[in-house]
């Protein structure tokens, strides 16, 4: 990393570096790296996530939200912003590691990657980000925003060729899709999410899918 000239020649190395660490299951620091690099790109978090933080930018995100239909938002474009193409990745992989390690760091990074979504265009890890949301707004209870969020994480997978369908899957039928779909197509869905995560070789996300399944 330290011959590295400048951010954008850095990313792959950065990316080298928060693996190494997910190996080493150092997750808090893999976290506290990766927020350091997202800080460079330009996306800053605070050090300590309440709920009042989290609802205030709850709400601010909700209004940016069509929420009438899924098509204002299908129809978006690409994104086209390298950095923020980098940076909705990189907000995905530290949004993963805080899902068992930091729950509210995690809302807060999928509602920064929501906002940026809907304010830059479009990339395959906005499936991710609505899912994510989808299922946060189902544990706090809101079930409208919920399922709303989970027809565009659905819309979107097929924009963008089902890419992390097993983390979207998991997610929705682990929270919202059973109150709206009989428990067996949840089931058969996280057992598909559990295959699909195994054969990417995300273990992890594809052993969570297969837990939900058991327990349901």
């Amino acid at each position: 990393l330290d011959h590295c000239k400048n951010l954008d020649d850095n990313l792959r190395a950065h990316y080298s570096y928060l693996v190494a660490l997910l190996l080493k299951t150092q997750h808090s620091e893999a976290i506290d790296h990766g927020l350091s690099v997202l800080q460079q790109l330009g996306e800053s978090f605070p050090v300590d996530v309440d709920r009042d933080v989290i609802r205030k930018e709850l709400g601010r995100i909700q209004a940016l939200m069509p929420s009438s239909s899924t098509d204002a938002i299908f129809q978006r474009s690409a994104m086209v912003d390298e950095s923020k193409i980098e940076t909705m990745h990189l907000l995905l992989v530290v949004s993963k590691v805080a899902y068992n390690k930091n729950p509210n760091l995690m809302l807060l990074l999928i509602l920064r990657m929501v906002d940026i979504s809907l304010t830059y265009g479009l990339t395959p890890e906005a499936s991710f980000a609505f899912a994510a949301l989808s299922f946060a707004l189902c544990g706090l209870g809101n079930h409208s925003l919920s399922e709303f969020c989970s027809r565009v994480a659905l819309s979107l997978l097929q924009k963008f060729d089902r890419k992390y369908s097993h983390i979207v899957y998991a997610l929705l039928n682990s929270s919202i899709l059973p109150y709206k779909q009989p428990i067996q197509a949840c089931l058969d869905s996280l057992k598909r999410a559990f295959t699909e995560g195994m054969e990417v070789g995300d273990v992890d996300w594809g052993v969570l899918a297969l837990s939900r399944a058991t327990s349901a």
